[in-house]
């Protein structure tokens, strides 16, 4: 059933502007925290934030929440990673960064497989953490 609502939110969410307001698998303005390394822009490079090095402009993945870069393929083996850990929640790879990543803003960038199961344990989590049930006595207040 998860998958049915996973499939639904994700297939027919009317979000296409919202999406594009927070997400973007290009580069956009990020205050300092990605490095430029190439001079023309077809060399053009920036440094990614997990692996450290130098990856083309169009490989990178940033969203407005915050401004940290990440290459394509470094976000994805982050998700999976994460999601191999029981963590639907992912939040971006500094510590420091309070941001959450979305799978709509990602959807682009990671395997459609991915995304699924990405979808799946968020709706999960969600319905696990709604069954919660108390008992209804004044003296018991114990999860039943």
């Amino acid at each position: 059933m998860s998958s049915v609502i996973s499939s639904r939110i994700n297939r027919e969410s009317p979000t296409p502007l919202v999406e594009e307001e927070y997400c973007s698998s290009s580069v956009k303005n990020h205050n300092g925290k990605g490095k430029e390394i190439g001079q023309s822009s077809h060399s053009s490079q920036t440094l990614c934030m997990i692996r450290m090095d130098g990856k083309v402009t169009s490989e990178m993945f940033t969203n407005n929440s915050c401004t940290h870069l990440f290459c394509a393929d470094c976000i994805s083996q982050y998700v999976a990673t994460k999601l191999q850990e029981n963590i639907s929640s992912v939040k971006f790879h500094d510590p420091n960064c309070r941001g959450l990543l979305e799978p709509q803003c990602c959807r682009d960038i990671i395997p459609q497989e991915l995304f699924d199961r990405w979808g799946d344990a968020l709706c999960e989590s969600m319905i696990l953490g709604s069954q919660k049930c108390y008992c209804p006595y004044k003296d018991c207040s114990a999860m039943v």
